[in-house]
C-alpha cells in the first residue's frame, strides 16, 4: 500500500448514458442456460443446459460460433434408464496437463427414478471427443460442480447437496478424478433476508482467488420465473474451506433490474388509489375501454390478477384471484406535463393481451409476454390530469396471470426487463487484465441465455456491473482487446522459434502464451523481457529435466537458475507460461499458477522491452499469445511510482498511451483533505487532474492543454447509496447496517412496505424503531431528525445534522412483531473516508467512475500520456492500482 503519495475519492449519481461507445447487448448466447466456461489458449469454450453436448466458442466472449458436438454420455448408472444428453446440466471445464476435464450435473427428476447426480468426463482436445473415465458410478451425489485449484496446486470440488434446502458443500481432492476427504459443510440461505425470498436455495458455486483474497459467488433463492427472486451473492474468505455465513456479502452482487426501477422511479398506477383497479371477469360491454365508460359496477382489486398463486413471487404475483375466461381492467391515473416525463408500460400476461390508453389502442399482443412497452411515441394520446388505461386479457394456456405498471422514467427510457442471473463463472478477460462474469439470466419472456458483465474490485470488494443490456443507464462496454494477440486459426498452432511479440514495447505489461514442446527432450518457453542483446530475461519448460528455468542476462551476464516441476508434468502437452512485470519484478506463472520454487523474478529492468517466444526446436508450437500494455498492483507489490518535484507530492507512472483505463482504491485518512488523480499527465502544461475536495464534498476535475487552461467541473460527491441489513448481527429485534469505512450521512430512506410480507404502507415507518448509530466507539441515538417529504411515495425520509459512523442499528419498537423487518435503507452519503475510482480514456472523452457509477466524462484533446497520484500534505493511501492499455 502506498501512503502519503497520493489518493483519489468520487461520488455522484449519473442518468444518462454518455458514451457513444458499443455497449454489450445481452444475452450475448441466447437459449443456453446452466454452463460452465473454459479459457485455454486465449478461446472460450462454454457448454451445459440446452447443449445436449455440445460445445460453442469465443475469442472475445461476444461473438459465440458453433454449436460442436464434443460429449454423449455413456455410463451405465444414467443412460441405462434412458436418460441422454438433454440431462448435461452446470457444466465445469478445466484443463489440467494436458487433460480438458468436463464435470456436469445429470438432473433427472421422474415418478419412477431420480437420477441427480455429479459426473465427469475426459478429452484430449477442447472440442474432444470426450468420454467418461468411470462409467459404473458417478463421482459425487447431487449438482453443480466446480472445480477450484488454488495457488498451491491443491484441488477442492464445490457442490451442492440437498441438505438444508439447496446447500454448498466443499471436498478436497487428491486428483482430478478422486477426492481426498469427506464433503464439508460451508453454508445454506440465511433467512429473513434477500436469500430467502421464496425457497432456502444456495446452489451454482464458483470460486477464485485474487489479491490474496477468495472468492464464493453463488446463487440463491429459486430459480423459476415463476418467482423472479433468483439473484447472485458471494463471500470473501482467507481460505478455500473458510467462507461462512460470517464473511457473506450482506446484498446481491447481480439481482433483477426491475428491483432498482421500482425503487428509482413511480408506477403511476400503483401509488394512486391505494393501487386499486376496477376490474370485471364477464362484463364486455362495448366501449368498455373508452373514457366515458361507467365501471361503477365492476369490482376493485389490485393487479395483478390470476391462478394459481405463486408463494412470495414477485414476477407473478397474484393479489386478486382470475381463474377462467376474461378479465377485464380499467384505471385512473393522474399524469401532469410538468411533473412526469416519459412513461414506460410494464405488462405480464399469459394469453393474449391488448392495452387502450384514453381509449386508443396502444399494445396488441396475441400470445403470452412479459416486456416493457416504450410509451414516448404515445404522449399525444395523454391528458392533462386524469387519463384511463384500460387492459384486458385472456387466460393462458395453463393459468392465469395480468399484471400492468406504468413507470414515470423521466427523461430515461426503460431497459429491457433482466432477471434471474444465475450459474456464474468468473474469468479474466481477453486482455489478462479485466475480469468477467458469464452467467445465465432471463429477457423479458424469452428462453434463458448467456449474459456477461464486467467484474471490479475495489481494493478487495469484489462488484459486478450488471445485469445490463442495451438500454442499461451508464458505460457498459464491451470487453478490452489486448495490445497484441495471437490466435491459431482451426486450433492449428504455428511454429516459431526465437522472436519477441507486437511493436510497441512498454515498462510494466501482461503477457502469456500457450507453448508446446515436441518431446520431452526439447526446451522452449517464452521471452519475458527483452531490451537489447545484453539485456534480457527467458522463462523455458526443460523437458530434458522436468523443470523450469529462468535465464536473466544482465550487460551481458548471464544468470540462469532452474526449479523442478511435479513428477508428473507432461513437457510434451501445451502449458500456458505468464509474466505480469510491474517495475523491475517478474511475477511467472505456470498454467494460471505461481511457478514452482520461484514465481517473483527481481530484476534491474525498470524500462521499456518487449516479451516473445522462444525455442530450440523449430517444431515448438505457441498459441493464444496475449501481450497487454499496464501494471496490476496491491499491498507491497506496489512499485514504480516516480516521485517529482511538484508540491503536490505528485507521482508517476507507465508509459505514454492515447488510451487506457485507470482504477485505483483511495482512503482519505482520518484528515479527510483535498488529494486525487492526474488521469493524463504529459507535463505542467498539458495535464488534467481529478481532485477530491472533502472540505466542500466536491470531485473537481480541471486541467491545461497546450498551455491553456481547460474549463473545470465541479461536481457533488452526495448522492443515496443503498445498503442491505447485515445477515450476522442482525435478528427480528435489531437490524445492523455497516459501512466498509467512515461515512458522514444526513439522510436516510426506508421503503414503507419493506416492513410486512404484503403491500402494506407504513408512513411513518422510521418511527417503529429506536435508530443508532456507533462514534468513536460509543452508541449513541439518532432522535434529532425530522420527516421529510420524498418525490416516491413508496419511501419515506428523514434528515438530520450530518453524522460520521459505521454502522447503524433499527431496534424494533414491536418486539411481539416477528415479521416487522427493516431489509434495505438508503443512506444519502455526504462523503465518505474510502472510495474507489476508475477513468476510462477511450473514443475522444475520458470518463470517471466512482465506486462504478459514472460520475462526468470531459472532451479528450491531449496527446499520449502517462498517469499520476499526489495527496498534498495528506496521509492519503492507494491500493488495488490497475492500468492497462486500449488498443485502437
Amino acid at each position: 500500500m502506498i501512503k502519503s503519495t497520493i489518493l483519489s475519492l468520487c461520488f455522484c449519481w449519473i442518468t444518462t448514458v454518455l458514451s457513444g461507445q458499443i455497449k454489450i447487448d445481452n444475452p450475448v448466447l441466447p437459449g443456453v442456460a446452466d454452463a460452465g466456461v473454459m479459457k485455454f489458449n486465449g478461446r472460450y469454450y462454454i457448454g451445459g443446459v440446452s447443449t445436449r453436448g455440445d460445445f460453442y466458442v469465443s475469442k472475445d466472449l461476444v461473438k459465440w460460433e458453433g454449436p460442436v458436438h464434443v460429449f454423449s454420455m455413456n455410463n451405465e448408472w444414467a443412460t441405462k434408464f434412458g436418460i441422454g444428453d438433454e440431462q448435461i446440466h452446470a457444466n465445469d471445464m478445466h484443463y489440467i496437463n494436458g487433460t480438458f476435464h468436463m464435470y456436469w450435473s445429470v438432473n433427472h427428476w421422474s415418478r419412477e427414478r431420480n437420477v441427480i447426480h455429479i459426473a465427469h468426463a475426459t478429452a484430449e482436445k477442447p472440442l474432444g471427443p470426450y468420454d467418461e473415465p468411470v462409467k459404473d458410478t458417478w463421482l459425487d451425489n447431487r449438482i453443480d460442480p466446480n472445480l477450484f485449484i488454488d495457488d498451491d496446486g491443491k484441488l477442492y470440488m464445490y457442490m451442492v447437496k440437498f441438505t438444508d434446502g439447496n446447500t454448498i458443500w466443499a471436498r478436497p481432492m487428491k486428483d482430478p478424478y478422486t477426492f481426498a476427504g469427506e464433503a464439508r459443510y460451508i453454508f445454506a440461505s440465511q433467512p429473513s433476508n434477500w436469500e430467502t425470498l421464496d425457497n432456502r436455495v444456495e446452489e451454482g458455486p464458483w470460486v477464485i482467488k485474487y489479491r490474496d483474497r477468495y472468492y464464493l459467488m453463488y446463487n440463491t433463492n429459486h430459480t423459476s420465473t415463476q418467482w423472479g427472486n433468483y439473484a447472485l451473492g458471494v463471500a470473501e474468505a482467507s481460505g478455500p474451506l473458510e467462507f461462512n455465513h460470517g464473511n457473506k456479502y450482506p446484498y446481491p452482487v447481480v439481482k433483477s433490474n426491475q428491483i432498482d426501477l421500482e425503487e428509482m422511479y413511480v408506477d403511476l398506477l400503483k401509488h394512486q388509489d391505494n393501487g386499486n383497479f376496477y376490474y370485471s371477469l364477464d362484463d364486455s360491454s362495448a366501449g368498455w375501454y373508452q373514457p366515458g365508460f361507467n365501471a361503477g359496477s365492476w369490482q376493485k382489486g389490485k393487479a395483478g390478477f390470476g391462478f394459481p398463486v405463486t408463494e412470495n413471487s414477485t414476477t407473478k404475483k397474484v393479489k386478486t384471484i382470475w381463474k377462467e375466461g376474461q378479465c377485464r381492467l380499467r384505471k385512473n391515473f393522474a399524469y401532469h406535463k410538468a411533473n412526469n416525463g416519459n412513461l414506460s408500460m410494464r405488462i405480464h400476461h399469459d394469453g393474449a393481451a391488448k392495452v387502450y390508453l384514453n381509449g386508443t389502442l396502444v399494445y396488441d399482443r396475441e400470445k403470452g409476454d412479459y416486456v416493457h412497452v416504450d410509451l414516448r411515441d404515445k404522449k399525444g394520446l395523454l391528458k392533462e390530469g386524469n387519463n384511463i388505461l384500460a387492459v384486458e386479457g385472456d387466460k393462458g394456456r395453463r393459468s392465469c396471470f395480468l399484471d400492468v405498471a406504468l413507470f414515470d422514467m423521466k427523461d430515461q427510457v426503460a431497459d429491457d426487463i433482466l432477471y434471474t442471473p444465475g450459474q456464474p463463472n468468473i474469468l479474466r478477460g481477453p486482455n489478462g487484465f479485466e475480469w468477467w462474469l458469464v452467467y445465465m439470466a432471463n429477457k423479458n419472456a424469452e428462453p434463458r441465455g448467456q449474459y456477461i458483465n464486467r467484474v471490479h474490485f475495489f481494493d478487495r470488494k469484489l462488484t459486478v456491473d450488471g445485469v445490463t443490456g442495451k438500454n442499461t443507464l451508464g458505460d457498459h462496454p464491451l470487453p478490452a482487446k489486448p495490445t497484441y494477440q495471437y490466435l491459431s486459426d482451426n486450433n492449428q498452432p504455428l511454429p516459431v522459434l526465437n522472436q519477441t511479440i507486437a511493436s510497441i514495447p512498454s515498462t510494466h505489461y501482461f503477457f502469456e502464451a500457450g507453448v508446446k514442446l515436441p518431446g520431452t527432450g526439447a526446451k522452449g518457453g517464452i521471452i519475458a523481457w527483452k531490451g537489447d542483446e545484453k539485456n534480457w530475461l527467458e522463462i523455458r519448460i526443460d523437458g530434458r529435466t522436468n523443470s523450469w528455468t529462468y535465464t536473466l542476462q544482465q550487460n551481458g551476464v548471464p544468470q540462469m537458475i532452474s526449479f523442478p516441476l511435479p513428477a508428473d508434468f507432461r513437457a510434451d502437452v501445451f502449458h500456458t507460461l505468464s509474466v505480469f512485470k510491474n517495475h523491475t519484478d517478474f511475477a511467472v506463472r505456470i498454467d494460471d499458477l505461481p511457478a514452482p520454487g520461484k514465481s517473483l523474478i527481481q530484476t534491474t529492468f525498470p524500462g521499456k522491452g518487449l516479451p516473445g517466444v522462444c525455442s530450440d526446436d523449430a517444431t515448438t508450437q505457441f498459441d493464444g499469445v496475449t501481450y497487454t500494455i499496464g501494471w496490476d498492483e496491491f499491498d507491497d507489490n506496489i512499485k514504480g511510482w516516480e516521485a517529482t518535484a511538484n508540491a503536490e507530492k505528485l507521482s508517476l507512472k507507465g508509459d505514454m498511451l492515447n488510451h487506457y483505463e485507470m482504477s485505483v482504491q483511495v482512503d482519505a485518512g482520518p484528515e479527510k483533505a483535498t488529494a486525487g488523480v492526474y488521469p493524463v499527465y504529459i507535463d505542467q502544461d498539458n495535464y488534467l487532474k481529478a481532485a477530491f475536495d472533502l472540505s466542500k464534498q466536491q470531485l473537481v476535475i480541471s486541467g491545461r492543454n497546450k498551455g491553456k487552461t481547460v474549463a473545470s467541473q465541479s461536481i457533488s460527491l452526495s448522492g443515496l447509496k443503498d445498503h442491505y441489513t447485515n445477515m450476522v448481527f442482525s435478528d427480528f429485534m435489531e437490524r445492523h447496517f455497516m459501512f466498509d469505512t467512515p461515512t458522514t450521512l444526513d439522510a436516510i430512506l426506508f421503503k414503507k412496505e419493506a416492513v410486512y410480507r404484503d403491500d402494506t404502507l407504513v408512513e411513518d415507518i422510521h418511527d417503529k424503531f429506536h435508530i443508532y448509530y456507533v462514534k468513536d466507539g460509543r452508541w449513541q441515538q439518532l432522535d434529532n431528525f425530522k420527516q421529510v417529504a420524498w418525490e416516491h411515495p413508496g419511501l419515506s425520509r428523514i434528515e438530520f445534522s450530518p453524522v460520521e459512523t459505521t454502522e447503524l442499528i433499527f431496534v424494533n419498537k414491536m418486539t411481539n412483531e416477528h415479521d416487522f423487518t427493516l431489509q434495505k435503507i438508503w443512506i444519502n452519503e455526504v462523503f465518505k473516508q474510502n472510495y474507489n475510482l476508475r477513468v476510462t480514456r477511450t473514443n475522444g472523452k475520458i470518463f470517471f467512475f466512482v465506486d462504478g457509477k459514472q460520475a462526468c466524462q470531459v472532451q479528450d484533446d491531449f496527446q499520449p500520456a502517462r498517469v499520476g497520484l499526489f495527496s498534498g500534505d495528506t496521509n492519503a493511501s492507494f491500493n488495488g492500482i490497475t492500468v492497462f492499455h486500449l488498443p485502437d
